[in-house]
């Protein structure tokens, strides 16, 4: 994937105007039809062609700008909401992982309009959330909260696939976020080992 450029160089207020300008437009066009390209976009947020090409090569670029924000997101969650939960004693409850959710789901950024659109996750995305979610699942490894006995990886891969579908079922078809956060629930209860479910 191709990386998001830096604001233009110039720095000036202008520049970084019309690059918020461009993303928001983005998310917006992309969100209601990912094939649409840069022209599209372009008369959606008000500027020139050309405006865009100073800040993005491509949709691709875009996009990337768009999952940049999205780890910033989950390094914020990670700062923001997990620090309690990986610092308990004796360890953390499935009540308090959906709780956790229930927070961030209804959270608007520009990449939840993004991927309303998309009929897939995006492999992308689920690697930017990837360590906040790893943080979770090894903390309730270590402390039993969930089996040791599953892969690391598959499960918070698996997680991250579901988390998407929440974000979506939310975002794009108005499902409320209490009712999606518990298909997070139903696969935290799946994690536990079968004497603490």
């Amino acid at each position: 994937m191709a990386e998001p450029r830096e604001p233009a160089p110039t720095g000036r207020a202008d520049a970084r105007r019309n690059r918020e300008r461009i993303l928001e437009a983005a998310a917006d066009v992309l969100g209601a039809d990912p094939s649409a390209g840069l022209p599209e976009i372009a008369e959606a947020a008000g500027v020139s062609r050309a405006t865009v090409y100073r800040h993005f090569a491509d949709v691709g670029e875009i996009r990337a700008a768009f999952v940049a924000e999205a780890r910033e997101i989950g390094r914020t969650v990670l700062q923001d909401f997990l620090p309690t939960f990986l610092e308990r004693k004796p360890g953390m409850t499935t009540d308090e992982l959906v709780g956790i959710v229930r927070e961030v789901l209804p959270l608007q950024h520009r990449w939840t309009r993004l991927i309303a659109g998309e009929p897939l996750p995006d492999a992308p995305l689920i690697d930017a959330f990837a360590p906040t979610v790893r943080a979770i699942i090894r903390r309730g490894q270590q402390q039993g909260e969930f089996r040791g006995d599953l892969d690391l990886d598959l499960v918070a891969d698996a997680l991250m696939t579901l988390a998407l579908l929440a974000v979506r079922k939310v975002h794009a078809e108005g499902v409320p976020p209490d009712r999606a956060a518990e298909m997070l629930r139903v696969y935290f209860e799946g994690l536990r080992p079968s004497g603490r479910r």
